[in-house]
């Protein structure tokens, strides 16, 4: 009975003891959220690193700038440009993905990365495991252009040139090799591949006529097409470009050719959810805004009003659709 009493008494103490703690912890709660809640409201407060996985000028950098000045803006800190070129945008790619997830670095990715996944046999990054979709930017078109003076027209010719002239036309790439790759699988022709750290250089090349042909986004060669500098084969969109109604897509000649050209804003993976919400904010309110919207103009791209989900899924049927297009068309994945 004496034992019985006791250990009631003890039972009674443990449970006041619970009650006080359970108290004291839900009387903190709000103060806790309170603290959550400052943390977001308070991001960012230092300044946002932007990588850029191409060469300052190229097309990626000036849509990358266009629309993350604004950004910062209206962050109200600064974001600050880091280009990292080199391995086809592969590099700048690890090295955003190697950094911390605090909400302080993006990086710009596209379509090129997403082919990337299977053009490579070893990358040090996935693009759907290593970032999170922040926000989709825009589409732009992209042109395959080549000298005035080659001695081809059309598509149909390109191909028939390149097989009874193997190695001879020579392609440059300033970061993405996925244009040709896929045109010589198609096509069976044989067109050497000349790579360059970035697009300018090799429109300079072109220009020179050191090479004869390379694929660019309408703002590095609208100017030199109607200058007469240069020839637009074909858009390798799936829809001709308002600006050169003319000239035909390769998927009039080559069902299954399409290398449409996305941009977007990603962050590691594990970068806290209000960081993510804060840019997503940010950036759709730039992409709104008209000194934004008339810059991409300029620059033919179209800007996107996707959702984070339709974005999210965009960048996996992009990974699945390279995949497969690389499975059927036997390309060998580069080293």
């Amino acid at each position: 009975m004496l034992l019985s009493l006791a250990g009631a008494g003890v039972f009674r103490t443990m449970l006041n003891i619970f009650r006080n703690r359970l108290g004291a912890a839900l009387a903190c709660l709000p103060l806790l959220l309170a603290g959550t809640d400052a943390i977001a409201q308070a991001y960012p407060t230092k300044p946002v690193k932007l990588v850029v996985p191409f060469a300052s000028g190229a097309g990626t950098d000036v849509v990358a700038r266009a629309v993350m000045q604004k950004a910062g803006d209206l962050l109200g800190q600064p974001v600050v440009v880091e280009n990292r070129t080199g391995a086809a945008g592969n590099l700048g790619a690890e090295v955003a993905a190697r950094s911390a997830p605090d909400g302080y670095t993006v990086v710009i990715l596209s379509t090129i990365h997403a082919a990337n996944q299977s053009f490579f046999r070893k990358l040090g990054y996935s693009m759907e495991n290593d970032f999170v979709p922040v926000i989709e930017i825009g589409v732009s078109p992209t042109l395959w252009v080549m000298r005035a003076d080659l001695p081809v027209k059309s598509v149909p010719e390109l191909a028939a040139y390149a097989r009874a002239n193997p190695g001879k036309l020579t392609f440059g790439s300033g970061g993405a090799s996925h244009p040709v790759e896929l045109f010589k699988a198609l096509t069976g022709g044989d067109i050497t591949l000349v790579l360059y750290r970035g697009v300018s250089a090799a429109m300079q090349d072109l220009l020179a006529g050191r090479v004869d042909m390379s694929v660019a986004g309408y703002l590095d060669t609208g100017a030199h097409i109607r200058a007469g500098k240069l020839r637009a084969l074909a858009s390798t969109n799936t829809t001709r470009l308002a600006q050169l109604p003319e000239v035909p897509t390769m998927t009039e000649f080559l069902p299954g050719y399409d290398f449409t050209l996305w941009y977007g804003i990603f962050a590691p993976v594990g970068t806290p959810g209000p960081a993510v919400a804060a840019l997503r904010n940010a950036i759709g309110r730039a992409l709104d805004s008209p000194e934004v919207v008339a810059r991409l103009d300029a620059l033919s791209i179209r800007p996107s009003k996707s959702t984070p989900e339709v974005f999210a899924a965009r960048v996996k049927d992009e990974v699945a659709r390279w995949a497969a297009t690389v499975k059927k068309t036997g390309m060998v994945p580069q080293e």
